[in-house]
């Protein structure tokens, strides 16, 4: 009877509430608060200020945006965003904006936080940084010092050091 119906349905709904069925209400993960997780996980990391300043950039973008809101779109946007900033500079200096490069390490960043989300179960889906193109970077050539020299062939074995001699 309906009467029956009703109570099982009510019963169905408590089991799904409780996960009994393997479903799970995912909390909302907000950018803001998975930033700072992300900076404790980054923590031991030699370039952590680096990687501090990237994320505060992301952070004045993205907000309180739920990470499985954040879309290729927005990713994009702010790739455009970022590399119209101005950068600080000293009085009387000629105007800056961020170069590529600069603008593709955060976006490098941003890539890895939502890889870190995805590994920890905390996003579902895509990663929206993937579809996005990083601007072109130039290879900067390296030049060693006399130093620099010295150590290299220092701690190379005798067979090494013959080509490392050879290369430079």
């Amino acid at each position: 009877d309906k009467g029956e119906a009703l109570k099982m349905l009510a019963a169905l709904r408590t089991d799904i509430e409780r996960a009994a069925f393997g479903f799970e209400r995912k909390k909302v993960v907000l950018f803001s608060d998975f930033a700072e997780e992300y900076k404790k996980i980054k923590s031991e990391a030699r370039a952590i200020q680096s990687v501090e300043a990237r994320v505060k950039h992301l952070v004045k973008h993205f907000k309180d945006t739920p990470l499985s809101k954040i879309t290729p779109e927005m990713v994009e946007e702010y790739k455009q965003k970022r590399l119209k900033a101005k950068l600080k500079v000293p009085e009387g200096a000629p105007e800056r904006t961020l170069k590529g490069s600069s603008v593709n390490r955060e976006l490098a960043t941003l890539k890895n936080m939502f890889n870190v989300a995805l590994k920890q179960r905390r996003l579902r889906g895509d990663n929206p940084v993937s579809p996005v193109s990083f601007f072109p970077e130039q290879p900067r050539d390296y030049v060693l010092s006399r130093e620099e020299v010295a150590r290299l062939l220092e701690a190379s074995d005798e067979r090494l050091r013959k080509i490392v001699l050879i290369a430079l």
